[in-house]
């Protein structure tokens, strides 16, 4: 478990989920999802400075710099439980990424991935396939990927974000960081989805078509190796 797991799971989460009214709950979701992204932000020198005591075996300060983190991010939290509950896709992903690290609170991170999936926001689909059980070669999913690609243009101001691990990415994360992509490095991964867990996947030329786009967005190396088979 990550050192970012370590902490998180220090705090209890919870979370209740509504589909968005109207015009102005949709505006007050992503304001809310704004200013949580904010106070994210605000958290990560602590979260570095976590990440160099580990580095430096200096265990003495970690309790205190763990508390001041999970204060950190706890108002945070708090934004995009409520941004959740008014439908946002992107406020969903991001509290789903902090849910996932809590063992208790996998299942309701999957929850979240599917309803922002479901709103066709692609890392939120990506994710689904790597967290959660049940999302692999189904028309229930392939649909998921299917609209995620088809709108993936109604989410290009809301980019780069965050996740765990793509694999389409040059470089792993270091320690506790996550992977920050581009539009195009999720609609890469979701193309070297729907070649390996899709029945688009069946067919050897089409197969070669989906690595090949995904090549093209980003040059991929999942998708050279795999051309080159």
């Amino acid at each position: 478990m990550s050192t970012r797991h370590l902490l998180l799971s220090f705090f209890i989460l919870t979370t209740t989920l509504n589909a968005v009214a109207d015009t102005s709950t949709r505006e007050e979701a992503e304001t809310l999802y704004s200013q949580a992204v904010e106070l994210l932000e605000q958290a990560e020198p602590i979260m570095h400075q976590i990440e160099a005591s580990i580095g430096n075996n200096d265990q003495a300060n970690l309790p205190l710099m763990s508390d001041r983190y999970g204060r950190a991010i706890l108002p945070a939290i708090q934004k995009l439980e409520e941004a959740s509950r008014l439908g946002s896709a992107t406020a969903q992903y991001r509290l789903a990424l902090i849910y996932e690290a809590l063992p208790e609170r996998e299942g309701a991170a999957c929850e979240l991935y599917n309803r922002s999936a479901e709103q066709a926001f692609a890392p939120a689909a990506v994710r689904l396939a790597a967290s959660c059980v049940g999302y692999g070669p189904n028309p229930e999913y392939e649909a998921l990927l299917e609209n995620a690609v088809s709108q993936i243009n109604h989410y290009e101001n809301t980019y780069p974000q965050p996740t765990v691990r793509l694999a389409c990415m040059k470089v792993p994360p270091e320690g506790v960081q996550y992977q920050w992509g581009s539009m195009n490095d999720f609609l890469a991964e979701i193309y070297i989805l729907q070649a390996t867990r899709t029945s688009k996947g069946d067919s050897r030329e089409e197969k070669r078509q989906l690595y090949e786009k995904a090549f093209a967005l980003n040059e991929c190396n999942y998708a050279k190796r795999r051309m080159a088979r």
